[in-house]
């Protein structure tokens, strides 16, 4: 049974047996969590690129001195054009603090934002991160620019 097939299901039978309302609506954002966090289709560029979540790329911030200066990095979120669920970051900030960065993520749990073509999105921390300016979207903006990772570790 695939994962859409047993949701379904599990949809199915809290609904026979009940279920509130706000149960339902448990099911369906642990359902979208997990959804979230699956791997997105491999690019071309897959070598080149790695993919983060805000709480995976939290994580890895903080691994940093909040002081470092980065020569690139990201600026403020907004939503993403193509997925108004994901939270993108206009790339190559220049001199940045690893503070910066990190109050630029702690910005996109804690605002919401209005989608391209309305709607209004809130992120958390399995949210996908995109790399991208606003209103642009492409295949490979959902994995981080080997420069900004490199500028990060550095």
């Amino acid at each position: 049974m695939n994962k859409i097939t047993h949701f379904a299901e599990e949809l199915k039978e809290a609904i026979q047996n009940g279920a509130s309302t706000s149960d339902i609506i448990q099911l369906l954002e642990d359902w979208y969590k997990e959804k979230q966090k699956e791997e997105l289709p491999q690019t071309s560029n897959k070598s080149r690129f790695k993919r983060f979540t805000i709480g995976e790329l939290r994580e890895l911030l903080q691994g940093q001195s909040s002081d470092k200066v980065c020569k690139f990095g990201f600026g403020y979120p907004h939503a993403h054009r193509g997925y108004y669920n994901h939270v993108s970051f206009p790339p190559n900030e220049q001199n940045i603090t690893i503070g910066q960065l990190l109050d630029y993520l702690k910005d996109a749990v804690n605002h919401e934002f209005e989608g391209w073509k309305g709607g209004e999105y809130r992120y958390d921390d399995f949210t996908l991160v995109h790399f991208n300016f606003e209103g642009r979207c492409s295949d490979d903006d959902c994995y981080i620019p080997e420069h900004i990772l490199k500028s990060i570790l550095g």
